[in-house]
């Protein structure tokens, strides 16, 4: 497998840290608003201190502070478990539009795409996904560099758990695209360790690919499922502001 120099000493040094899992649940309405779930998973092999975290960072308090999430309407309050030697933390963000919606900067923000819903008219509609995990880890097989990709492939050959996984939630069935899994109107693709380690996978499927492109057509899911969610996002909306006029006092 072919690792650019940057992205791999970046890679390498989170792998020093620990194991890394990480799943996004996209889900995007008729109209171009939707959520995101977030859920992410960190075994760290050698904490300075073992009553803190690399996750200790998602707290509303924190990432309203920091502006983590742009073009966003709300994000609600984290929850937190552990699972043998992985900690968890999971939260959602809502957004109106989004075609608004920006991560954070640096290289954190490699775990979040920028997404553009486009309108095809009679073709349907075109939601392209830019950056992100999925794209990030693609962006790994783009140069070659032999000795980086031998301490690489040293470094994560033993990290059982590495796992990231993308699912676009879309209001009906999209174009196949080959390397993604397809289930009625939800697009997914994945990345394990074996994959990065063997080059197989999407990091084959989508080798040369610049963004993933997803096409549908007419609207296939329920008003019911319409009105669900327009009644979850404003009761996240409510609770959103209620934590915000507290940021405020």
């Amino acid at each position: 497998m072919h690792i650019p120099r940057l992205m791999l000493l970046l890679l390498i040094a989170i792998f020093a840290t620990g194991c890394i899992k990480s799943k996004q649940i996209v889900t995007v309405m008729p109209d171009g608003s939707g959520k995101i779930e977030v859920t992410l998973g960190v075994k760290e092999l050698a904490p300075e201190n073992p009553k803190t975290s690399a996750l200790d960072k998602y707290t509303l308090e924190r990432m309203y502070a920091s502006e983590m999430f742009t073009g966003i309407v709300a994000v609600t309050k984290p929850k937190r478990w552990q699972e043998a030697d992985f900690k968890y933390v999971r939260f959602t963000i809502y957004f109106n539009d989004i075609n608004r919606f920006a991560g954070p900067g640096g290289e954190e923000g490699r775990l979040f795409a920028t997404y553009k819903l486009t309108d095809l008219g009679e073709d349907g509609q075109r939601l392209t996904v830019t950056g992100g995990a999925t794209m990030s880890i693609l962006d790994t097989a783009r140069e070659a560099d032999p000795l980086l990709s031998a301490i690489y492939k040293q470094k994560i050959e033993g990290y059982e758990g590495f796992h990231f996984v993308e699912s676009f939630i879309l209001p009906s069935e999209a174009d196949t695209i080959k390397g993604l899994a397809m289930v009625d109107n939800t697009v997914t693709a994945e990345t394990t360790n074996e994959d990065l380690l063997k080059g197989t996978g999407l990091l084959q499927d989508l080798k040369d690919a610049e963004a993933i492109e997803l096409t549908y057509f007419e609207k296939s899911i329920e008003d019911s499922v319409i009105d669900a969610f327009a009644k979850e996002k404003e009761q996240a909306v409510k609770e959103w502001q209620d934590f915000l006029r507290t940021q405020k006092k």
